[in-house]
């Protein structure tokens, strides 16, 4: 029997994510200090004495009143680091200290012994010294009551130590969740077990899934791997409930005949939801058994990251979401029916970033993954070139970007991401100052300057239906309506044994020649100059 969902049925992201939130419960525990380490806090905590605690020297010297210097003064005593001596400071008088030492009363200053003389008792002070010089006053570090820890804050080594400052030993923090992962489906091998053989699929999932729950302090007790078999995946499921604070399958959520978890989490439990409007993670499912919850991911990999990351993590991770405004560099168009979620790689500008979409659909992780971000569009949301839009960050990139047509035949020294986004993206980055090197066809621009040129034929080789480029890609202007439409000429390669498809001769290529274009290469990095060059002539 095959479970259907239909559009008018599907709740909102917001709502799924309100119905969950009230059933994930999290427990909080009392902690030793040292065991708080990564632990989240479950409460704010404020500081329970100033620091510093009392004024103190920050020198070795003499505590005096520092309007009455430069002059003589009277060493009248000695007040070391640690003790707690009452003397006063009065008219001409000086109390020799040690760094660290308590400020004696009546003193607002301490001078350094190289600054000074003395003979006995007698000390000489040479020059004005000011008002609270090389003095730690009291409170102006960190005056009491002030919030040192916020509740959902990640407890760092650092902040242990400044709870340490304050005489705290214990915290109250959420206790981790214990967590089982179950992947579903007949076509999934774990990395590393076998060898890879068509039409099997390395499971991403279950990784990312272990991981992003290790990154959060979420014990994972559990990662199995079931075929789609109902009782095995109901026995996987049942056994998870005795142990697991939380439930995460993955797959079995469609309407495939073969897709058991969503009937299972039906037919055993309470359903939370089944179905958000949101594109991908359309068939997502949430269910009550014996008061534990139990999310159904879908088996696509990216709509269980995108879902995992918007429902899930938002619900169990209090750390705040990285968000960056930038500037769209081509167009982006949403769904029109559904809530829709695209990668966004972010490049710099003179004076702003901007992002790039690349083309998309929900089975391509590497291109979600590899990216910087994701942009959420509503409902048929779209943005035109130049206009900003929010991407949240999933990854951190620093390094040089090449944008543009894909050229064997160059060679890149010091390059960490090349982005064969296509011409039409490169000229948008030319205009605007982005990207530190551009591959531009001439078949969509020309610049005004560039480094260097290389001419290349376009051959056409292979038999059957022709192979063509998306918009903006050079190529794309030699190929009459492709069937397929791919984003790099190695892509195209790669279909050649029963197609027909246009290829540089600069790939090595033997075929019937079509035409010519030339490639311009334009560095807009100066530390890359001399480094991006021809690595052989063909």
């Amino acid at each position: 029997m095959r479970i259907t969902l239909n559009d008018e049925e599907l709740i909102t992201l917001d709502e799924a994510r309100e119905r969950l939130s009230k059933l994930i419960r999290r427990q909080v525990v009392e902690v030793n200090l040292l065991d708080s380490l990564n632990f989240i806090s479950a409460e704010e905590v404020y500081a329970n004495i100033n620091l510093p605690p009392f004024s103190r020297s920050t020198v070795d010297g003499y505590a005096i009143k520092s309007e009455l210097s430069p002059g003589d003064f009277a060493v009248i005593d000695k007040v070391e680091i640690g003790e707690a001596k009452e003397v006063k400071v009065e008219g001409r008088q000086a109390v020799e200290v040690d760094t660290g030492s308590i400020l004696p009363h009546g003193a607002n200053a301490v001078v350094k012994v190289e600054d000074t003389s003395r003979r006995e008792n007698h000390l000489l002070v040479g020059r004005k010294v000011n008002p609270w010089d090389n003095v730690a006053i009291i409170g102006s570090d960190i005056s009491k009551s002030t919030m040192i820890l916020g509740k959902g804050e990640r407890i760092s080594a650092y902040k242990v130590s400044l709870l340490a400052s304050q005489g705290i030993s214990k915290v109250r923090v959420y206790k981790p969740m214990s967590v089982s992962i179950i992947i579903t489906g007949n076509e999934i091998i774990e990395p590393g077990v076998n060898s890879y053989f068509a039409p099997k699929i390395f499971d991403s999932n279950g990784y990312f899934l272990q991981a992003a729950f290790k990154e959060m302090g979420s014990t994972v007790i559990r990662r199995v791997y079931v075929t789609d078999v109902r009782e095995k995946v109901e026995k996987e499921i049942l056994t998870a409930l005795n142990d697991s604070d939380l439930i995460i399958t993955v797959g079995g959520t469609s309407a495939g005949e073969r897709d058991y978890v969503n009937k299972i989490l039906i037919e055993k439990g309470t359903i939370i939801f089944y179905g958000i409007d949101i594109k991908p993670g359309k068939p997502t499912i949430a269910s009550l058994i014996n008061d534990k919850v139990v999310v159904g991911l879908p088996g696509n990999p990216v709509s269980a990251t995108i879902v995992f990351e918007e429902l899930v993590k938002s619900i169990l991770d209090f750390t705040e979401r990285r968000e960056i405004i930038a500037n769209s560099l081509n167009e982006i168009k949403g769904d029109r029916r559904r809530d829709a979620f695209l990668p966004a790689i972010l490049l710099r500008g003179k004076s702003q970033v901007y992002a790039y979409l690349p083309p998309f659909d929900s089975y391509m992780i590497g291109a979600f993954t590899l990216s910087d971000g994701y942009v959420h569009l509503r409902r048929g949301e779209s943005v035109n070139v130049n206009e900003p839009v929010s991407v949240k960050l999933i990854n951190t990139f620093s390094g040089y970007t090449v944008i543009g047509e894909e050229e064997p035949s160059l060679s890149f020294s010091g390059i960490s991401r090349i982005l064969y986004a296509g011409s039409s993206v490169a000229c948008e980055a030319m205009k605007r100052g982005v990207g530190d090197v551009l591959i531009i066809s001439s078949e969509i621009c020309e610049p005004k300057e560039f480094d260097f040129e290389i001419k290349r034929k376009i051959v056409r080789v292979g038999s059957g239906e022709s192979v063509g480029y998306i918009d903006g890609v050079g190529i794309s202007k030699f190929v009459d309506s492709p069937s397929i439409k791919v984003k790099s000429p190695s892509a195209a390669l790669s279909l050649s044994e029963d197609k027909t498809v246009y290829l540089p001769s600069t790939f090595g290529i033997k075929g019937e020649e079509v035409g010519e274009e030339t490639i311009y290469v334009v560095i807009n990095e100066s530390e890359l100059k001399g480094k991006v060059g021809v690595r052989r002539n063909l």
